[in-house]
């Protein structure tokens, strides 16, 4: 089970710009900035698909972390890499982006996915 959805795009380093997407902590989970906005409000507000739906439009490669899910619900093993939100996001950096090839990355971090993106720089 993996931690992470990259697009292969970012995987296979076919271009130059991508973009990084960090949640904050909590019970959220990749793709969702906040529970209680995407019930109370709306998706476009509380989610990234805006960010993913404006990537796509414009082909840029996308990487959203997913640094709460930290243990296999079926199972209860340890997802590697997953220890703490900042192992995921240091990780996640040093796997897809470090040696990427990408020239111009843009990240955007949601309250404590801002403290991960302090631990990778």
């Amino acid at each position: 089970m993996s931690a992470e959805f990259a697009e292969p795009d970012v995987q296979e380093n076919a271009r130059k710009r991508a973009l990084v997407l960090i949640q904050g902590t909590g019970d959220v989970r990749a793709g969702i900035w906040a529970r209680s906005v995407c019930i109370n409000e709306d998706l476009g507000r509380g989610s990234m698909l805006p960010f993913v739906e404006k990537c796509k439009e414009q082909g840029i490669p996308l990487l959203v972390m997913n640094p709460n899910y930290n243990e296999d619900p079926t199972t209860g093993q340890q997802i590697p890499h997953n220890e703490d939100m900042e192992a995921h996001a240091l990780w996640m950096w040093q796997h897809y982006v470090v040696n990427s090839g990408f020239t111009d990355v843009s990240v955007v971090a949601h309250s404590a996915g801002g403290h991960c993106l302090s631990s990778i720089m």
